[in-house]
């Protein structure tokens, strides 16, 4: 049994369950900073959850969190319904979690990234729940296509979810030490509650939103740098260099597209960065 910590706010009157999640990556800690937030407001009295349950847990990873680490042994979110059999922390960790998601109607994942950025949401069903559920919390920039680009089965939470019939979303919401993303995470969930009518908040105005479906991944596959400084989203003009090796050998775009999550210092043989094309709105 892993020392996961989860705390239940249940209204007792019929309503959705909303299972909200941070930290699945140790040092993805803006999660963890609003669910506390959230969790403070409704113990102290200021906040009620008027129908439905809300389930937290504010650190999913605790010994990567502790060590601020992403991960202790392996990915925990590439384990979300894997079969392969080998042991690492993180195995007994994705049994708990997945309990949880099991039980819930709705799955909020809240994470940060590692390069700068804005707060981007990644929406992998065209469920009209989920598109107005991502709608409504606030952020511009959706990615869809992930599953598709990695041509297999998706492991992430919200894969997991999805297979389950859930409504879920992953939102990262921005860089890993940007004091901004605690407060965008927070943000989301309120927007999330308020969306569930679980809660009773004021509503914001509805951003337009920008849609980048990804379609490539690049992986380091030797010692190289990138161009210049990218930052996530950054746009890409056709025969723009990106990278290139210590040997000279240049990486380049043919289209016009965006950059996605570029990782100057990612080991050799893991995810460099990704790109994507521009999709109308939804």
């Amino acid at each position: 049994m892993s020392d996961i910590n989860h705390f239940i706010f249940d209204s007792k009157l019929e309503g959705p369950s909303l299972l909200c999640l941070g930290a699945i990556h140790g040092n993805e800690t803006c999660g963890t900073d609003a669910i506390l937030k959230i969790m403070t407001q409704i113990q102290q009295g200021h906040l009620k959850i008027g129908k439905g349950k809300l389930t937290c847990i504010p650190i999913c990873n605790p010994e990567a969190y502790q060590r601020k680490k992403r991960y202790v042994h392996a990915n925990l979110n590439r384990l979300f319904g894997c079969q392969e059999d080998f042991e690492a922390y993180e195995k007994d960790l994705v049994r708990e979690i997945s309990k949880f998601i099991n039980s819930h109607d709705y799955i909020l994942d809240l994470h940060s990234y590692h390069s700068k950025g804005n707060p981007f949401i990644f929406l992998d069903t065209d469920h009209q729940r989920e598109v107005d559920l991502a709608k409504s919390v606030g952020i511009k920039d959706i990615i869809t296509g992930w599953p598709e680009m990695y041509n297999e089965k998706d492991y992430t939470t919200s894969g997991y979810a999805h297979a389950l019939g859930k409504i879920s979303l992953t939102v990262e919401c921005g860089h890993h030490h940007d004091p901004q993303s605690s407060i965008v995470a927070y943000d989301v969930l309120r927007k999330t509650l308020n969306y569930l009518d679980m809660v009773n908040f004021s509503s914001a105005s509805i951003p337009n939103h920008h849609i980048v479906h990804a379609n490539t991944i690049h992986y380091k596959a030797r010692e190289g740098c990138f161009s210049k400084n990218w930052q996530h989203m950054d746009c890409l003009e056709p025969n723009e260099v990106i990278a290139s090796y210590a040997d000279g050998t240049e990486i380049k775009v043919l289209e016009k597209c965006y950059i996605l999550l570029p990782y100057e210092n990612a080991q050799i043989g893991d995810e460099w960065f990704y790109t994507g094309t521009s999709l109308e709105d939804l």
